[in-house]
């Protein structure tokens, strides 16, 4: 069994149907059939604690395809040519579009204890002085500024003796292009009272962020076509890579982890999200197991 889960891609209908979809139940023999399924074609493990969310959402991919039950779907994803398609998008079912700050929880505390001392030693040694951070995916913008205050918070002197620069990539054909300053409630409510004290600012359960994290943060238009992201200020030291590949098909997923490895320092790592992996993937890392997190780090 893998110890890392993954996701894939996202199949979008043109057929309107209510938000809810059509009530379904999950059978555990049906939902194992299913686990095996997209393990086989995608090389992703779906925990069981992804069951419960699985059939919530599942409902409204029934209505689109006009199928009764859960079991009918498992029906139609054995019998469709287009499988890797159909398993892209439910994949999709069991990932966030943005969770909120402080959701990397087991990877933050690998970056915070690890990675960063890690880093900061190596940087002396080396007596460079720029720090270079990325974030990328959805919510990344959330995880960026969680980033931000973490290093403002536990290493004010890493901000005194390098240039440290947060990156947050986006899609330019993304709706959103700009900051966003303003969270309700429910994108703060994983982040420590001290934290919310010292960078939020509340108003009628609108959670505000300080000027000071908010400067901390550049945003870029990403496509992963490769030029862009490798630029005049040099490789980058960490990226935090969230729901980004599983988006992809295989051979795309290869060329764009390449074009990671090529943006990373030596030494660099990588941080993925909870579903994905690229253990089928000649990549040049080296797999690294942190307390309650994984992640890889460039060999060289």
């Amino acid at each position: 069994m893998p110890l890392i889960k993954e996701n894939e891609n996202q199949f979008v209908s043109e057929k309107i149907v209510p938000e809810n979809g059509r009530p379904t139940r999950l059978k555990d023999n049906t939902f194992y059939a299913l686990r095996n399924l997209v393990y086989r074609h995608a090389g992703i493990f779906l925990s069981s604690t992804q069951k419960d969310v699985l059939e919530s959402r599942l409902g409204r991919r029934l209505q689109i395809l006009d199928l009764l039950d859960s079991e009918s779907y498992l029906e139609y994803l054995q019998r469709n040519i287009s499988v890797q398609e159909e398993i892209a998008w439910l994949m999709g079912l069991v990932t966030e579009a943005d969770p909120g700050f402080f959701s990397l929880t087991s990877q933050l505390r690998a970056f915070e204890l690890v990675v960063l001392p890690e880093l900061i030693a190596a940087k002396r040694s080396q007596n460079s002085p720029s720090v270079r951070i990325m974030t990328a995916g959805p919510g990344n913008q959330t995880d960026s500024f969680t980033l931000a205050m973490i290093l403002r918070q536990q290493f004010p002197e890493l901000l005194d003796r390098f240039s440290v620069d947060i990156t947050a990539l986006f899609d330019p054909k993304s709706r959103i292009q700009t900051k966003l300053s303003r969270y309700d409630k429910t994108k703060v409510n994983k982040i420590e009272k001290n934290y919310l004290k010292k960078y939020f600012s509340e108003s009628n359960g609108q959670y505000e962020l300080t000027r000071e994290i908010l400067e901390m943060v550049e945003l870029r238009a990403c496509t992963w076509s490769g030029s862009q992201l490798i630029d005049e200020d040099g490789k980058i030291d960490t990226l935090f890579c969230r729901n980004v590949l599983i988006h992809l098909d295989r051979p795309e997923r290869t060329r764009v982890v390449h074009l990671i490895s090529q943006m990373l320092n030596p030494g660099g790592y990588l941080f993925l999200g909870e579903f994905e992996s690229i253990h089928n993937i000649d990549h040049g890392f080296q797999l690294i197991h942190f307390k309650r997190a994984i992640g890889y780090k460039k060999i060289g």
